[in-house]
Formats: C-alpha cells, structure tokens, sequence
C-alpha cells in the first residue's frame, strides 16, 4: 500500500472527481451550472480557505482528500446562494 505525504500528486484524480460530485449534489445538472460548479470548485480548492488549508496536514492522504470535499462543500453552497440570488432578484 502507498502512503501520501507531502504534495497532492496530480496523477491521482479521485480527489477531485470526488470534490466535483459534492459541487454538484442536489443541483440540476445544465451546461452553465457545471461550468460555474467547476470553476467554484477549482476556486476554492486552490485558494485553499480555512479549514480547507488546514486538513491538508491530516496524515496518510486523507488531507488529501478532505482539502477536496471541504472545497467542494463550499462551492456547492455558493452555487446554490448564486441560485437563489439569480432567482429571486432576476426572475
């Protein structure tokens, strides 16, 4: 078995595939709202805002992984705030 330290490895995507699947739960899946989704969440996971900067030091790669879900959990609240906005101030 490997064990992470250190730097996320870039062959290794599942992270973000993961990240990517939280953006999106429980939003309807259109061209536009993947495409804001992907760039929230690649926002985030590379402004690295706390606690996402902080569970990079968890240890055996779960950092790794915990930076990526925490990221995706706050790109998926601002898709939805960005929703809300849109419909309700626009429509």
């Amino acid at each position: 078995m490997f064990e992470f330290t250190g730097e996320d490895p870039g062959y290794i995507v599942i992270d973000e595939l993961i990240g990517m699947f939280i953006t999106m739960a429980g939003h309807k899946t259109t061209f536009i709202s993947l495409i804001a989704g992907f760039f929230l969440f690649r926002f985030f996971d590379i402004i690295k805002p706390y606690p996402v900067n902080a569970v990079e030091s968890f240890r055996k790669g779960y950092g790794i992984v915990a930076d990526d879900v925490i990221a995706g959990i706050y790109a998926n609240i601002v898709l939805w705030l960005g929703y809300l906005l849109f419909y309700c101030i626009w429509k």
